[in-house]
């Protein structure tokens, strides 16, 4: 079969991909490292990722365009700002580093497989946004939406600009292995003309199945699980604060992650305590507090949450609202979907769920993780389609044989 224009320069760029591809995918990967130290900080706290520039934040010295080259600055500066010599987190080196290896890894593997060379566009983005997800999750259990967006942007972009980044074209050796295309030029004949129509299709429908798979998990675990509660042989002391609610010994959980949903409600039997809302005080006694979003209700009155200064509670038990799961992970596999198709998406998901339960099962049988600890989910998911998008081929074949064997054990 004659190889297309698309493959012809793939091989020809990976031909001599030796020295140079190894140090471009380097230094590249070592300047994406840069912005996403910046993404990392900022996209949490609401800030701006362009203004203003990169500043030391103890004297907010503006730094130079030459003192912040990647790795070197670092490694130049002896990890202190120039201006007031107090230390820089080594963080940035190291995810400046590991960027830059994972992206020389990326590539290798791209070459393995002879995909597409702008199919590394897919990739490089991928591994980037991965990168941001996976520590911004881990710290604030959020996954902003300006990543999954950009997502959103990149992959409609590629679509139409260079189609072959998303969908594999007919005559490349791994098509036979894409079968959520193969399904679509057999059921749209037409659309092996129309690369970039194709790659549209193919984009959205990976972004509708990996959208609706989760939602569709959340919806059904809140229904199912959407309450969880506390019981306690002995009494226990419960503060609540316009902050959040605070147990004794435990963390505080706060208001806007217990209330994800308008009809969420955080219900305690308060046996005993005190509280101070507003200019108002005064006692309870064989009580039932429901508090919402909207705030709550005491003497017959209402109050915001803003108003409490304090409620001190002597409790057996209490009722918390929960979720199976963030919003921001179902938008995640949405954007994973957008670039890797139906499939893409399903795998991704299937391998996420098999090394949580791996990382969090061991977690908890060693003592690393508490019972009733929120885990990010965004982590696993940026970890099983890594392994998917660099992988895939394998995974299928593997698959496929799978799905022979239990066939011939039921025939």
């Amino acid at each position: 079969m004659e190889m297309s224009n698309y493959e012809k320069l793939t091989m020809l760029t990976y031909e001599h991909f030796n020295t140079f591809g190894i140090i471009f995918s380097f230094m590249f990967g070592a300047c994406i490292g840069s912005f996403l130290n910046v993404c990392i900080w900022r996209l949490p706290r609401g800030e701006n990722l362009s203004y203003p520039g990169s500043h030391c934040p103890k004297c907010n010295y503006e730094i130079p365009s030459y003192e912040n080259i990647p790795i070197i600055a670092w490694l130049w500066l002896k990890g202190k700002c120039k201006s007031c010599r107090v230390g820089i987190s080594p963080r940035y080196i190291i995810i400046e580093t590991i960027t830059a290896f994972i992206f020389v890894f990326v590539t290798w593997q791209a070459r393995n497989l002879k995909l597409p060379i702008e199919h590394l566009l897919v990739l490089y983005f991928l591994i980037s946004a991965f990168i941001a997800i996976i520590l911004i999750d881990i710290e604030h259990l959020i996954i902003p939406f300006k990543i999954n967006l950009s997502g959103y942007i990149w992959a409609l972009a590629l679509c139409v600009l260079l189609p072959y980044a998303i969908a594999l074209p007919e005559v490349h050796h791994l098509y036979s292995l894409k079968g959520d295309l193969i399904y679509l030029t057999t059921v749209f004949p037409a659309l092996k003309d129309s690369p970039r129509l194709i790659a549209l299709i193919y984009s959205v429908s990976g972004f509708i199945i990996g959208f609706a798979i989760l939602w569709s998990v959340v919806e059904l675990g809140k229904a199912l699980f959407g309450k969880q509660k506390f019981a306690f042989e002995e009494e226990i002391l419960v503060t609540l604060t316009k902050e959040g609610a605070q147990s004794e010994g435990d963390e505080l959980l706060p208001w806007e992650d217990m209330f994800d949903r308008k009809t969420d409600q955080f219900e305690i039997d308060a046996l005993s305590g005190s509280w101070q809302i507003a200019e108002l005080s005064g006692e309870l006694a064989n009580e039932k507090l429901k508090v919402s979003h909207r705030g709550l209700e005491i003497n017959g009155q209402h109050h915001s949450l803003d108003q409490i200064k304090e409620i001190a509670i002597r409790t057996k038990s209490f009722i918390i609202p929960r979720e199976a799961m963030g919003r921001g992970d179902i938008k995640m596999l949405a954007m994973i979907g957008a670039f890797l198709g139906p499939t893409g998406a399903l795998f991704s998901l299937m391998l996420a769920t098999f090394a949580g339960c791996i990382i969090a099962g061991s977690a908890t049988v060693f003592g690393f993780l508490k019972k009733g600890k929120q885990i990010p989910f965004g982590p696993y998911l940026a970890v099983g389609t890594t392994i998917w998008m660099l992988y895939w081929p394998q995974l299928t074949r593997l698959y496929y044989s799978c799905l022979d064997l239990i066939v011939k054990a039921l025939s």
